[in-house]
C-alpha cells in the first residue's frame, strides 16, 4: 500500500487553486481523497510531494498535511500486521492438519498392513485357497 499527497493541477477553483488529495495505491488499485486544502500550482513541489518554500502559510498546511499522512500510514500498518497474523496463523492451521491427515493416514495403512499380515498368515496355516476373497474382506472392514 502506497499513500502519497498529490496536488490535481487539472483543477483549478476559481480562486486559481488547486486541491491536494491523498492517493492510496493497492494491487494498482488507487483511490483519491481530498485533504481539504487547496494551494497554488507554483507553491507544490510534486518530486518532494510537499509545499514549497515561499508558500504562505507554508508550516500550517505542511504540519496537516503530515499529521495527516502519518495517521493514515499508521491505520494502514495495523490493518496489515492484523492481517497478517491472521494468514500466519491460518497457514500454521493447515501445516497442521495436513501433518495429522498425513499420521492417520500412516497410521491406517500400518493397520491394513498389520491385518494383511495376519490374515496371510492364517492363510498359510489352513491352507486357504481362496486368500484374494480374505483380503478384500480385510480391505472392505477397514473403510
Amino acid at each position: 500500500m502506497k499513500i502519497k499527497a498529490i496536488h490535481r493541477s487539472s483543477i483549478v477553483c476559481k480562486n486559481g487553486k488547486s486541491p491536494l488529495m491523498l492517493r492510496f495505491i493497492h494491487e494498482r488499485t488507487s483511490k483519491r481523497l481530498s485533504l481539504g486544502i487547496s494551494v497554488e500550482p507554483h507553491d507544490w513541489d510534486k518530486d518532494a510531494e510537499m509545499i514549497t518554500a515561499d508558500c504562505p502559510d507554508r508550516a500550517a498546511l505542511q504540519s496537516r498535511i503530515d499529521s495527516t499522512l502519518a495517521t493514515y500510514r499508521k491505520i494502514f500498518k495495523s490493518e496489515i500486521n492484523s492481517y497478517g497474523r491472521q494468514i500466519r496463523d491460518k497457514e500454521s492451521a493447515v501445516r497442521i492438519h495436513k501433518i495429522e491427515k498425513t499420521m492417520q493416514m500412516l497410521e491406517r495403512s500400518r493397520l491394513i498392513a498389520e491385518v494383511m499380515e495376519n490374515e496371510m498368515q492364517v492363510c498359510v496355516k489352513t491352507r486357504c485357497r481362496n486368500w484374494n476373497k480374505t483380503f478384500l474382506n480385510v480391505r472392505i472392514s477397514m473403510r
